[in-house]
């Protein structure tokens, strides 16, 4: 399968291709002892899989404690099957596969200060779930380098939205707010996270959201 067909199927599941790069010889090795020679990057942009999920959850044992992250192992995973490809997950580990570093080369991403990438079309609103590993090399689209949006950004609204003004954005950010019990944010999702004007049209959905966040508290907890 080429990555425009790869990306069909992606797509009918909610899910995207989002760029990839291609390794030097040796550089990175699958689980399989091959050679990788390109990886594409699977993930979603803002509530395109809500619907996919949710009409899946049905088919999902009502004891499993990542939903999400069941039924992406088997979407995305029969794809790989049918790409020849081998797969890997953000969310196994450890060890965990540096996707961040395999992002920062696929796509024009880069930190914000809430410690997410940031995208300069779909803003905090997106996220990596897997990659495709070839053992040969793909043609791929021309990356266009783009700067940071957040270096541009005068007001930073970001940085004051949190309802807990103690709160840091970055190093204890996580914790103190999971400490919160009262705040909005557990129900409406990360206060700091919606004030960035950058892409807001993909902001999650609501009950998008609130899966998110409960699954994010469950985990504190955990």
């Amino acid at each position: 399968m080429a990555p425009d067909e790869i990306e069909v199927d992606l797509r009918a599941a909610g899910l995207r291709l989002r760029g990839g790069f291609c390794p030097g010889t040796g550089e990175l090795v699958d689980t399989l002892g091959r050679s990788v020679r390109t990886v594409l990057l699977v993930g979603n942009v803002g509530s395109e899989v809500w619907g996919p999920f949710s009409a899946a959850r049905k088919t999902i044992p009502p004891d499993e404690r990542d939903p999400m992250n069941w039924w992406i192992e088997r979407t995305v995973g029969a794809i790989a099957e049918r790409a020849n490809a081998s797969v890997v997950f953000t969310h196994h580990g450890p060890p965990f596969h540096p996707f961040l570093s395999w992002a920062a080369r696929s796509e024009p991403v880069h930190p914000s200060p809430l410690g997410i990438f940031i995208h300069p079309r779909y803003g905090l609103w997106h996220a990596y779930r897997a990659a495709f590993l070839f053992d040969e090399v793909l043609a791929l689209p021309l990356r266009a380098p783009e700067p940071p949006p957040c270096a541009t950004c005068v007001d930073q609204p970001c940085r004051v939205a949190c309802p807990f003004p103690e709160v840091a954005l970055v190093d204890s950010h996580v914790a103190d707010c999971t400490a919160q019990e009262t705040s909005p944010c557990l129900a409406q999702g990360c206060a700091a996270r919606r004030a960035c004007p950058v892409g807001r049209e993909f902001q999650y959905a609501p009950p998008h959201m609130r899966f998110h966040m409960e699954a994010f508290l469950a985990s504190m907890q955990r």
